[in-house]
């Protein structure tokens, strides 16, 4: 502890570093010879002038409060010892009155001087803690995330915090406090960005579900077309077919009639003429008679050989027709099983999105989607058994 400041009018201090700026003089000379106040105002100064100011230690900052603790009592000392002149000599009021005016705005102009290093030194030292704790503020709103904030204007915050630079000199018993809060703040940023990024990434895929199911179901849509459209043409195809097989057997029908007609017609005329040989020989040999019989049984066998081969033309029409039936009716039974098995599909699928959102208690959309997207192989290692 700095010693107590002695009274330094009237008499000499021993130790050198004191005001002893009036050995033996009395108040009055000083006050009222201003040579001689000049001459205590100069030793003053020269005491404050041969003070090394040092604001960097405690106790430097001491030494300076002291010095210009010991100016003001000297003041006061000469004030007080002035207002005791007064009262005995009245006639010098006036000129003690205005000295003791100028002593004290010279003292105090002196206190202020001898004191201005520490002044300056807490002037700056609240410079410098007002800056660090406007940093500490900075850091704790720098973890607040506004709703027009992006992935990219939170990382280009999370940059300017990273590039920050913590000068443990300027923030002194703030250091510690703005290190965790820059820790923290480039915590919560780094996992905001995350955050954001993820749920792009989440919006993106959810887009590309959504695109994928609907050209699914284009595609779906499409295939029931086509299949549609080829159970029509089959059945097109099977009715124009069945009436190409009618009108080819009534064409056969016809062809064998006139077959059947032509035979009877070549009988008809075989009997004629055997009849009119008969009426016309009778009387020729019994050579004749067996010439005219293998004739007749000749005209006879291409009538049978002609409704033969007609009806031989029937039968392959109709193997034909029924052959085209029986491959109308495999294609049809083919366009019912694609049928069957697209229904079967879809009613396992159902179970399997029901069966989602009773075990995990999501919406029909996000089960549908998660099915898609097990029958799509998109998810390793879950398949769908149809």
């Amino acid at each position: 502890m700095n010693a107590q400041p002695k009274p330094l009018v009237g008499e000499v201090l021993d130790d050198p570093s004191e005001l002893a700026v009036i050995p033996s003089e009395t108040a009055l000379a000083v006050l009222t010879d201003p040579e001689r106040f000049d001459a205590f105002l100069a030793d003053v100064r020269a005491q404050v002038d041969a003070h090394v100011p040092d604001v960097t230690t405690a106790k430097g900052r001491e030494a300076i409060k002291s010095l210009a603790f010991k100016v003001t009592k000297s003041k006061t000392a000469i004030d007080a010892a002035g207002k005791a002149l007064t009262e005995e000599w009245r006639s010098k009021t006036q000129v003690v009155d205005a000295a003791r005016r100028k002593i004290r705005e010279k003292l105090d102009a002196l206190r202020d001087e001898a004191r201005r290093p520490v002044t300056e030194w807490e002037v700056a030292e609240e410079a410098r803690a007002d800056e660090a704790k406007a940093l500490l503020e900075r850091l704790r709103s720098a973890v607040l995330i506004g709703f027009g904030d992006t992935a990219e204007t939170i990382g280009e915050r999370l940059i300017d915090l990273q590039k920050l630079q913590l000068d443990d000199d300027r923030l002194q018993e703030y250091a510690a406090a703005a290190k965790a809060l820059h820790a923290t703040a480039v915590t919560a940023l780094e996992a905001a960005v995350a955050r954001l990024n993820q749920e792009a990434a989440d919006r993106a895929e959810l887009a590309r579900l959504r695109q994928a199911e609907e050209e699914r179901v284009a595609r779906e849509k499409e295939a029931q077309a086509a299949a549609k459209a080829a159970e029509e043409a089959a059945a097109e195809a099977a009715a124009a077919e069945q009436r190409r097989a009618d009108e080819v057997k009534a064409a056969q029908e016809r062809e064998a009639r006139a077959a059947e007609e032509a035979a009877a017609a070549a009988r008809a005329e075989a009997e004629a003429e055997a009849q009119a040989a008969r009426d016309a020989a009778a009387a020729q040999a019994k050579a004749e008679q067996e010439k005219r019989e293998a004739a007749h049984r000749e005209a006879l066998m291409r009538a049978d050989e002609a409704r033969l081969a007609a009806e031989a033309e029937a039968k392959r029409l109709a193997d034909q027709k029924a052959a085209e039936e029986l491959a109308a009716a495999e294609e049809r039974q083919a366009a019912e099983a694609r049928a069957a098995d697209i229904a079967h599909r879809s009613t396992i699928m159902a179970a399997a999105k029901t069966a989602l959102m009773g075990a995990g208690g999501i919406g029909e959309d996000a089960a549908k989607k998660i099915v898609l997207a097990i029958k799509a192989g998109e998810i390793p290692s879950v398949s769908i058994r149809f």
